[in-house]
């Protein structure tokens, strides 16, 4: 029986150091290799941006549905050219064209609508194209609701009042 285990023993001593030099070198050279792939990589990474500085988009705004409950105030006009200024505000590089301007046509005054009563937005960014549109925001003032809430504590209780205004917006490319 001990016989035996001479006759395996010096068959597994090379065999584990081996084993043994294997898993050391790949353990000494796999960190380094993990960071030299790191720093080839950053080198390939760059920032690419578009060269469209002379581009100009033109968005046009149709006037907003208002189908709130009070149809003969002007909230809808309001809203539309409060929007229409936070889009300038924002995006500087943008040509407005606003539903009271001069060159609004006379489709985003009244934009093609469906069967249904829906708007017809592919007719609408079909036409809007060939104006030289890039995009038309369309949209409706659905409602405009007050809420009043007690805030504060036990003798600094106050009533806050809320405006609450729900608006539809879709923009159309």
């Amino acid at each position: 029986m001990f016989q035996n285990i001479e006759l395996v023993a010096p068959r597994v001593r090379p065999v584990v150091l081996l084993l043994f030099w294997v898993i050391f070198l790949t353990l000494i050279t796999g960190c380094s290799t993990v960071t030299t792939i790191k720093k080839a990589t950053k080198g390939m990474i760059h920032n690419i941006s578009a060269p469209d500085d002379n581009l100009t988009k033109k968005i046009g705004i149709t006037l907003f549905e208002n189908k709130t409950l009070s149809p003969d105030q002007q909230f809808d006009k309001n809203f539309v050219n409060y929007l229409a200024a936070n889009i300038k505000a924002e995006c500087s590089g943008i040509l407005m064209v606003p539903p009271d301007a001069a060159e609004q046509p006379d489709y985003l005054l009244e934009p093609p609508k469906e069967a249904s009563g829906r708007i017809d937005n592919f007719q609408l960014a079909k036409t809007g194209r060939n104006l030289g549109l890039n995009a038309i925001v369309t949209g409706a003032l659905i409602s405009i609701s007050s809420n009043q809430k007690k805030k504060g504590l036990l003798w600094f209780e106050d009533i806050h009042e809320y405006v609450q205004v729900q608006v539809a917006i879709a923009v159309y490319d």
